[in-house]
């Protein structure tokens, strides 16, 4: 057809919109799977269906069912302008596309995963910029919480009669699963090529990430992953690690607790009435939301699969976090003794090691060091998994740490989320942050840097500052600071990091 702004894939045609520059084909709302509802609800993505004529894809979808962070919160300011209809029919791309499409050179292809408390549709999640680079981007939805991770038996035993395994619980990642593996079928349809369909998150999307290098579903099939802000091996997740069987319970007596005794019940109960029971806290999400290993979907968890390095040899990565994870965040209700409980918590019969390295005094600095550690953590997991990754002898990672500082007088330094704006090139998605020239130059060698990696496999090119892989983390550890100085750097390293990263590394040695 004559008109870009039209493509056929494999349900049908779509009609889109070309960016003000007329530069970007961009198609929203593109469903890859049937909305999970009614009886879907709790089952694996079905294949969605065709439809007649030509499908509207100028606007965007509906995102999941989640809990909307407040409007006055820090995170709702800095990424909520706008509301989206939330639901459980869910299953729907953004994409978009450079507007000239060639026979002979074809696109690489970048699905992006959202964070916990977000979606797809917010306007900072922008593919604009990585079009205009050369590069197809994906934003992807798919289910979250109770809807993504509950485990039921009834569940687990239909799973066993379609795909011959007992299991629940893991439709988040099968729809995450099925959304790349639309990509590569639909990919030329749009000017790109399957063989170099990568995938990218941050925070929860990069433990994401992390589980789709690790599934046994997708392997061969991915070209590159990009880890920020999480994926690597966390010790908090070790710590809450559940099993199939323990989230049946759990389930089980949250349904009793509403009086429910079978699924066809549970699959008719409102949607919102579900998000307020199981809206537990962190440690309850992560260990019986989350998806786990069943011998179909995941074979470890996705800290073991990193310890063990499965099928790394295959996939270019790249990976790294900001430098004040945790400042964002506030923990007013913190005192000595329940972050002293936290501790304990997450370090088992070795958290006298971390107290001794933080020597916490108080409830205010316990409240300080609590807000710290956050970072801490994120730096000691990220750089652990490095460093296995070289006793492995895998493939060498690129590995960053973004230092650059938000604009503004909130004091959260380079905070958690703090590099969309430059890796998306959407400051003016955040327009009262008052950003200046050099936060746009740093946000053109990132954006540069990703859509790099995405073609290639190397974030290197012409009139870049040299980024080299992290071979000996160990013994020699670089990595690529993004922020005020670019170029390697030696990383920040604390008798907290350290005690968290020997942490790690030991947790399944010692197994």
């Amino acid at each position: 057809m004559s008109d870009v702004k039209i493509v056929k894939i494999e349900t049908g045609f779509l009609s889109g919109k070309l960016s003000e520059d007329q530069q970007v084909r961009m198609f929203f709302g593109v469903p890859y799977a049937k909305p999970p509802v009614g009886d879907l609800r709790w089952r694996a993505p079905q294949p969605a269906e065709p439809w007649e004529g030509v499908r509207d894809a100028r606007f965007r979808g509906n995102v999941d069912m989640h809990r909307r962070p407040s409007m006055k919160s820090f995170y709702g300011k800095e990424f909520d302008q706008m509301e989206y209809p939330r639901s459980e029919d869910c299953l729907y791309l953004n994409i978009w596309a450079p507007k000239e499409v060639s026979e002979t050179e074809k696109y690489p292809i970048a699905l992006y995963f959202h964070g916990g408390d977000s979606h797809m549709n917010k306007a900072i999640f922008d593919g604009e910029g990585f079009a205009q680079n050369g590069v197809i981007m994906i934003g992807v939805g798919f289910r979250c919480g109770v809807f993504a991770g509950l485990c039921h038996p009834t569940l687990s035993k239909e799973a066993e009669e379609e795909c011959g395994c007992y299991t629940s619980g893991n439709y988040g990642l099968l729809d995450q699963i099925a959304a790349v593996n639309w990509a590569i079928r639909n990919a030329e349809a749009f000017g790109g090529d399957p063989e170099r369909v990568s995938v990218f998150g941050q925070s929860a999307g990069a433990t994401a990430v992390q589980r789709l290098i690790s599934t046994p579903l997708l392997k061969g099939k991915l070209f590159g992953a990009v880890m920020q802000s999480a994926g690597g091996m966390d010790p908090r997740y070790m710590a809450v690690e559940s099993t199939i069987e323990k989230s049946e319970a759990y389930v089980l007596e949250k349904f009793q607790q509403l009086g429910i005794f079978s699924i066809e019940e549970a699959r008719k109960v409102p949607a919102e009435t579900l998000l307020d029971v199981f809206s537990a806290g962190p440690d309850e999400n992560m260990a019986y939301l989350s998806p786990k290993p069943d011998g179909y979907s995941l074979l470890y968890s996705p800290d073991e699969t990193g310890y063990r390095g499965a099928w790394l040899d295959e996939v270019h990565v790249m990976i790294g976090t900001t430098k004040h994870e945790g400042f964002a965040f506030s923990y007013p209700n913190t005192t000595e003794e329940s972050f002293k409980n936290f501790v304990k918590h997450s370090y088992g019969d070795q958290w006298e090691k971390y107290w001794e390295a933080v020597q916490v005094s108080g409830d205010e600095v316990a409240r300080h060091v609590r807000r710290q550690d956050s970072g801490d953590i994120k730096m000691a997991t990220c750089y652990s998994w490095v460093q296995r990754q070289n006793e492995l002898g895998k493939p060498a990672p690129y590995v960053y740490m973004f230092t650059k500082e938000a604009p503004g007088e909130e004091g959260v330094g380079a905070f958690h989320s703090g590099e969309h704006a430059y890796v998306f090139q959407a400051m003016d998605k955040v327009a009262w942050r008052k950003y200046n020239d050099s936060d746009r130059f740093l946000s053109m060698v990132m954006s540069t840097y990703w859509a790099n990696f995405f073609k290639t496999g190397n974030p290197n090119g012409e009139g870049l500052p040299v980024w080299e892989t992290t071979t000996d983390f160990k013994n020699d550890p670089w990595v690529m600071e993004l922020g005020y100085r670019l170029g390697m750097v030696r990383p920040p390293q604390t008798k907290v990091s350290d005690f968290i990263k020997d942490f790690v590394l030991g947790f399944y040695e010692n197994r």
